[in-house]
């Protein structure tokens, strides 16, 4: 989830009457009077990101505690009435009406043609065609069996639940004990999935502190490695990313540079795993906290 946009085309949210993003609460969709929760709770940080990857800079400008905006936004299939609360507490509420009379005054001409002077069916045998239905997710360039799987929400929830986590994705099962007891031992409650879709599903709304990924020498073609260099920074500035494949060179740094990540590693040396992750992610921390703290100081981490 890049932006609010993106937010309102997930086909989660397809069919709803309005969103609501609140500090501390995970995101509500009212459908006919009733409330249905998604992900975990989400803070400001995460919200402001938002925001100030939807509206221009002059909107974002005007955000002051205590105030109460009311804005539009525009996607591809049509404009949004945001309304934006920036409470003196300091918490923020978010509410965006995805149905909304302009949308029912726009199809009304469709049943027009009944009534109005018509020379006859032969002359309107090309039916004017109705207005585009909403789209059940954001347009790609291409699309795969991946993009295209259901993601049942019992596996978002049990990806999601739970403090500490570290996300895995595996093709196979050889090394799924080492992969989830190098977790465990570094602290982590290992969470671990073969959905690529799944992957793709999570990493859009939940914070994992390690993501390992575990692929096959095909590994730039795949769509959860695709899908993770693409990924906005601020959603990966405090992961620790790990991907596993054949031909890379354990804990080699110009590797893992290249390839948008924080290690690689050779699955040949998966029985060391547990240090080089332990080596990794202290020098990773020690690299990264000044930075980490002066994010928190201007309020965005």
């Amino acid at each position: 989830m890049k932006d609010l946009g993106s937010l309102i085309q997930h086909p989660s949210f397809q069919g709803g009457d309005s969103l609501i993003l609140a500090s501390g609460k995970p995101i509500i969709l009212t459908r006919r009077g009733e409330k249905k929760g998604f992900g975990q709770p989400i803070n400001n940080q995460n919200i402001m990101i938002l925001l100030k990857a939807s509206f221009p800079p002059d909107v974002v400008a005007g955000f002051q505690w205590g105030r109460e905006l009311q804005h539009e936004l525009t996607v591809a299939d049509g404009t949004y009435p945001v309304r934006i609360v920036l409470k003196p507490d300091k918490s923020i509420i978010i509410e965006i009406t995805l149905t909304t009379p302009l949308e029912e005054e726009e199809e009304e001409p469709e049943a027009l043609p009944i009534s109005a002077p018509d020379p006859g069916p032969e002359v309107h045998s090309e039916p004017v065609p109705p207005r585009p239905a909403r789209p059940t997710s954001a347009p790609a360039p291409s699309s795969s069996t991946h993009d295209q799987e259901e993601v049942p929400e019992t596996l978002i929830e049990e990806l999601t639940s739970g403090e500490g986590l570290a996300l895995i994705f595996c093709t196979h099962d050889r090394f799924n004990s080492e992969m989830e007891q190098s977790c465990v031992d570094l602290g982590f409650n290992p969470k671990r999935t073969t959905s690529a879709a799944a992957v793709k599903e999570v990493l859009k709304y939940h914070d994992y502190p390690l993501f390992i990924m575990q692929l096959d020498e095909n590994f730039a073609e795949h769509p959860v490695y695709q899908n993770l260099i693409s990924l906005n920074m601020d959603r990966r500035r405090t992961q620790f990313s790990v991907l596993i494949a054949p031909g890379l060179r354990t804990a080699d740094a110009m590797d893992a540079f290249s390839l948008s990540v924080n290690m690689v590693v050779d699955p040949n040396h998966m029985t060391m795993l547990f240090d080089h992750l332990q080596t990794g992610i202290t020098s990773w921390k020690r690299f990264v906290g000044t930075f980490h703290e002066l994010l928190k100081d201007v309020g965005r981490l």
